[in-house]
């Protein structure tokens, strides 16, 4: 027998967008019900964990059991193997995602959200176009939720937004096809973030090594999609571990898809709005999602409260939304974009032009700003984008 419940708001995905969201609805006294098809939140981590110290700063006081490593210098690998080494502004943070997830989830629940987890969503409760609930498959058996507001945050495979009738789909050259291994017994000392690029390495994308502490570290590679029928993201992180790690110790592995697009046309509807990797918000040029996330969670959230007092659940007043992701990172996103179009088809001979050109500056001296600007500099089009983006901080 379907059991029938009713609620203010229904999230669907427990990730960083989803359970924010929840949480911040819930502070608000808004019946929450933030449901996860996964049994542990946080697991599996289909992740690099890698994010920036200070964007993390402005939404929490960072705990010490979310962090596996902190970082202050990265390298940028040529194809030749020569390096760039940057220190100025680059404080990073390798998460514990299933610690950090873990408890942005709890935190929703001690908002007042209820968290269901081992619960799928199997389709919409939909009224002329618009979107009434959502029909759930738990532990107990088959639940049919009604709702105001549906939040879809069920990641870049997103079903959701796809039920409601929005066009979810990626060009191959806006996904990156990810493989990445949790390796041990590696030397990493002092602990520095990695990147490597070229075409041999990881076509239109790049590898990295993410240290986690303990000698361990997310060792990944990531292509763009208009490779990945030609050889599997598996196969270039293998023949990168042979070459760059080859004494470490394979602990896990994964896989999974990031979106490096544009922003959905609309991440809303009547009756429901999308976040996180479910409306392509992530960061274009790096991937990297947990920033652009929790801003969507918080954003949405702010919306939805504005509209459930209103009781205008309609497009024309969810579109605040969208408008309120423009404005926050939604342009420089664009510009993003479109620097990554033009990296990603940058030649061998120009990384390895632009190591030769800068590796004299000093660490310490040494800018993403100025190898952007090196990289780029027969683009003139793109200046613009590149003195925006670095104007007021680095890329997230």
């Amino acid at each position: 027998m379907m059991q029938r419940r009713r609620v203010d708001v229904v999230v669907i995905g427990a990730g960083p967008a989803g359970s924010m969201a929840a949480a911040e609805l819930a502070k608000r006294g808004l019946k929450v019900l933030l449901v996860d098809k996964r049994s542990q939140v946080g697991v599996p981590v289909r992740c690099a964990e890698g994010v920036g110290k200070v964007g993390l700063m402005r939404y929490f006081a960072i705990r010490p059991q979310w962090i596996s490593a902190e970082t202050d210098t990265v390298r940028l690998y040529a194809p030749n193997g020569d390096y760039l080494q940057l220190n100025q502004g680059m404080q990073g943070l390798i998460l514990n995602r299933r610690v950090f997830d873990a408890d942005l989830a709890k935190w929703a629940a001690e908002a007042g959200a209820q968290l269901c987890l081992q619960t799928y969503a199997c389709g919409l409760l939909m009224d002329r176009g618009w979107v009434r609930g959502a029909q759930l498959q738990g532990p107990k058996g088959r639940l049919s939720v009604r709702a105001k507001l549906i939040i879809a945050a069920d990641g870049v495979e997103s079903r959701v937004a796809r039920w409601a009738g929005v066009d979810t789909t990626l060009a191959l050259k806006d996904v990156e096809s990810c493989a990445q291994y949790l390796m041990g017994g590696l030397e990493l000392d002092p602990p520095r973030c990695e990147f490597y690029f070229g075409r041999q390495v990881a076509p239109g994308g790049y590898a990295w090594i993410f240290p986690k502490g303990l000698s361990r570290a997310n060792v990944g590679v990531g292509i763009s999609g208009n490779y990945a029928g030609r050889r599997t993201a598996k196969e270039y992180l293998d023949d990168f571990v042979a070459r760059v790690v080859p004494g470490g110790e394979k602990m896990g592995f994964v896989t999974g898809g990031v979106p490096v697009s544009r922003v959905l046309k609309k991440v809303y509807g009547p009756g429901l709005l999308i976040v996180g990797d479910a409306a392509r918000q992530s960061n274009p040029l790096s991937g990297g999602g947990i920033i652009p996330a929790l801003e969507a969670g918080r954003l949405a959230a702010r919306v939805a409260v504005q509209a459930l007092a209103e009781d205008d659940l309609s497009e024309r007043s969810l579109c605040r939304y969208q408008k309120a992701w423009n404005q926050s990172l939604g342009q420089s996103y664009a510009r993003h974009y479109r620097l990554k179009e033009a990296v990603t088809r940058l030649p061998d001979k120009t990384l390895n032009a632009t190591a030769r050109t800068l590796r004299a500056t000093e660490p310490h001296r040494l800018t993403l700003f100025q190898i952007f600007m090196t990289a780029l500099r027969n683009r003139p089009s793109l200046i613009l984008d590149i003195r925006h983006l670095f104007r007021s901080r680095e890329p997230d």
